[in-house]
């Protein structure tokens, strides 16, 4: 009697994404395997098969999930605040609080050549900016776009820290002074 699992859609494709997301932020994009992230899940390739016809499928969607979750999703809920400044100083705080999403970012970053990250990314890093830049205007900072270039930028930096050097970085409860000078740095008074 085999009792190897049959090939099911029990996984849906966002599960599948999301376990991708993950493997990119452990190992990067180029290490992303379908045979491992198959185990990973506890099922067989042909699960993946019944969603995705190939890998490239996967990581466009995965990709896609992290652009929805990680911009478009927080930028909605922040949105809700009226005030640009306290918009700003929510982005911040969501930003840089998280060494698993910092990991991800730069995972993605390094892979924005591949055809299949590339485009997604780039539009996510655009629509940060943009946003940052409408809440700079909206405040009355001159040339608003270049000042979200400078805040994108530190977030970036702030990233790679978290990432590569994270005894760099204050813990808790001192890590809240850290944002709260970031905001500083990043908000002119």
């Amino acid at each position: 009697m085999n009792t190897k699992k049959e090939a099911t859609p029990s996984l849906s494709s966002e599960k599948w994404a999301t376990a991708a997301l993950e493997a990119i932020a452990l190992k990067g994009v180029a290490e992303l395997s379908i045979e491992s992230l198959a185990r990973e899940l506890g099922v067989t390739k042909g699960s993946f098969y019944w969603h995705f016809p190939n890998r490239s499928a996967l990581i466009k969607a995965a990709v896609s999930l992290w652009a929805q979750r990680e911009t478009e999703d927080v930028l909605a809920q922040i949105d809700h605040e009226p005030n640009p400044r306290l918009r700003i100083e929510k982005i911040v705080a969501e930003a840089i609080g998280n060494k698993r999403k910092a990991s991800l970012y730069l995972a993605l970053a390094a892979a924005s050549n591949d055809p299949n990250v590339g485009p997604i990314f780039q539009h996510v890093v655009e629509r940060r900016i943009t946003y940052l830049a409408d809440c700079f205007e909206a405040m009355g900072i001159s040339v608003p776009r270049y000042r979200a270039l400078v805040a994108f930028s530190q977030y970036v930096g702030i990233m790679h820290t978290i990432r590569d050097a994270p005894n760099s970085v204050p813990k808790k409860p001192e890590f809240e002074k850290f944002i709260q000078i970031t905001i500083e740095t990043v908000i002119p008074k």
